[in-house]
């Protein structure tokens, strides 16, 4: 992420503007569902984190096994994110499940370069 970076929505012909309240080095939009809740990442001085922006209601994301960063890439209607994270082993696709609050390592066993979990 670079500083200046804004992440963005397009609804009805208009541009809302979206920066996450603790970014100070860029907001990256990467997924949305059909509810309108967005996921992303945003950088600030303690590193790379992913976010839920849940009607206005910002949630920072961070996989308790990254060391290394954060970023939620997709959502489902039932609130479902996946993401990759980052930690001295490489990087990992996550899971989390907003109902229990907790997150799923998922790693491709044959993926030698890491694994990254997108939305589709």
């Amino acid at each position: 992420m670079e500083c200046g970076e804004h992440g963005f929505l397009l609804s009805g012909g208009t541009y809302t503007t979206l920066d996450a309240p603790l970014a100070t080095n860029g907001t990256d939009v990467r997924g949305i569902n059909a509810l309108g809740q967005i996921v992303g990442a945003y950088g600030n001085a303690s590193g790379n984190h992913g976010f839920l922006l849940s009607g206005a209601l910002y949630t920072t994301l961070n996989d308790p096994s990254a060391t290394n960063g954060t970023a939620a890439t997709g959502i489902n209607a039932a609130g479902q994110i996946v993401g990759t994270c980052q930690n001295a082993s490489g990087n990992h696709g996550f899971f989390f499940n907003p109902s229990n609050g907790t997150y799923t390592t998922l790693d491709d066993p044959l993926g030698t370069h890491g694994t990254f979990a997108q939305g589709g």
